[in-house]
């Protein structure tokens, strides 16, 4: 859980991310996270439910070309028991599980674990265990730059020190996940690691219930008015500051002091408050032995027992799920051997803008199959393949047009024009007066208009006379 509400306050920064934009990314994985989020799925057909969203989310980032250390949930911290059991309760749980669970016990969540890990070494990914809370360990390593970011649903990573949280990691159809920055928090909310700590010891986190009657929105207009150098300062000076009761008595208090006078008594209530085993435990600086990825060789025979024991899967399906694993690491170990042929390259393929093999591998047990993979990695491992494949593709070059000519045939050629132009009797050659010519052309065009005119006139005249009445004459008598 961590912060109370503290996911709803963030979420003005938070950025919707493409998984695709992990690609090559170092990540430190909070397991526990991914297991309770799978049993809070609801009812669901599939048979551990928790197992099969493990498989499919490691594959997806390994062969996305991210490193994963998935990091284990050790022993809770005492200030964690009570929550532990309260949480047991809410399930159900037989009361003797819950009287062990109030010492920190969390033997259902390791059992889980162990299957988790067990599944993880059949693919070649070790894990490893926390002293105490994973997403402590996680962010940690987020902290001194081990990991580029941290998978968690646990808000209080940020309290531990981690810079960059994933949470709601999602595959088909979306594949996406949503990306929290400490430096985009801290920018547009104004909240940094130790505000955020403050606000966790005023509405409550895993360690500590809060103080009754203040809600986030009063304690988020108090923090603003405080630096988050000076915040922790400013709430354990509460019990020894004189001020507030000599102000109180003066009626001198700002509408800000009087907001802070309303919080301080009703945490001053409590005589722990504030909790300094709380702010020791998530800002004291634990010494850890950083771990280090390293993808070893995919056991097939032990993934195909552990499926078909524990996810009902058939032989046929579980391969074509977990061979792609093998091919990738096969070709990123260049060539180790790894029980499998390459026996051609089919075509190219372009995935998500990454030039891309179509490939058919042989394995003897499974037979033929086919996988997409990168092609600098073919280039690095099969180089011979590669420059045949590349070859077979190139396009013949077309013949060429028209057959250039020699030096000595343009010579000549250059020399025959000359001589066309010189005038051998030695006289000079008239150039036509073109403005002359353009005049004469027009005027013989002028006296053709005439002439055409005038015919046409004389027709239409002796064609008038030949249409009108004849003239009467009159004869006088001599």
């Amino acid at each position: 859980m961590g912060v109370k509400d503290l996911w709803n306050i963030l979420s003005p920064s938070c950025e919707k991310k493409s998984l695709w934009e992990l690609q090559g990314l170092n990540i430190a994985i909070d397991l526990s996270s991914w297991i309770v989020d799978s049993q809070n799925v609801g009812e669901n057909t599939q048979m551990n439910m928790y197992l099969r969203n493990l498989f499919f989310r490691t594959s997806y980032l390994l062969l996305l070309g991210v490193k994963p250390i998935f990091i284990l949930e050790g022993k809770a911290p005492a200030l964690k028991h009570n929550t532990i059991a309260k949480r047991q309760q809410a399930l159900n749980e037989s009361q003797q599980t819950q009287s062990k669970n109030k010492n920190g016990n969390r033997g259902r969540l390791n059992c889980l674990q162990k299957r988790c890990e067990e599944l993880l070494l059949s693919l070649g990914v070790r894990c490893y265990k926390s002293e105490g809370e994973a997403e402590a360990l996680c962010s940690r390593l987020n902290e001194l730059g081990v990991v580029d970011a941290v998978i968690s649903q646990d808000s209080d990573c940020f309290l531990y020190g981690a810079r960059v949280v994933l949470r709601n990691f999602t595959m088909s159809p979306a594949y996406t996940c949503d990306m929290y920055r400490m430096e985009t928090v801290e920018a547009r909310l104004g909240l940094g690691r130790q505000k955020l700590l403050a606000l966790s010891l005023l509405c409550g986190c895993d360690y500590e219930a809060g103080v009754h009657g203040v809600g986030k929105q009063s304690a988020l207009k108090f923090l603003q008015t405080l630096s988050d150098d000076q915040v922790l300062d400013r709430l354990r000076s509460w019990r020894s500051d004189d001020l507030y009761k000599y102000r109180v008595r003066e009626s001198q208090m700002t509408q800000d002091e009087k907001q802070e006078h309303n919080i301080r008594k009703k945490a001053l209530l409590d005589p722990t408050f504030p909790s300094e085993d709380v702010i020791s435990e998530f800002l004291s600086a634990k010494s850890v032995d950083v771990p280090q990825f390293e993808w070893t060789k995919p056991s097939l025979p032990s993934f195909v027992t552990m499926a078909g024991r524990l996810l009902a899967w058939e032989d046929d399906y579980t391969c074509s799920k977990f061979l792609p694993l093998v091919t990738r690491w096969h070709l990123q170990s260049r060539g180790t051997d790894c029980g499998l042929r390459l026996l051609e390259i089919v075509k190219r393929r372009a995935v998500r803008g990454v030039a891309s093999y179509e490939l058919r591998w042989h394995h003897d047990s499974v037979g033929d199959l086919t996988t997409v993979e990168p092609v600098h990695l073919i280039e690095q491992t099969y180089p011979e393949l590669h420059q045949a494949f590349v070859k077979s593709k190139e396009k013949p070059k077309k013949g060429r047009g028209r057959k250039k000519k020699t030096d000595k045939e343009s010579e000549a050629d250059n020399i025959e024009n000359l001589m066309e132009k010189l005038d051998i009797s030695g006289q000079k050659i008239k150039q036509p007066n073109k403005k002359r010519s353009k005049q004469k052309d027009t005027k013989g065009l002028q006296t053709l208009d005439r002439f055409l005119l005038r015919e046409v006139t004389n027709k239409n005249i002796a064609s008038s006379d030949m249409t009108s009445e004849p003239l009467v004459s009159h004869s006088t008598p001599i």
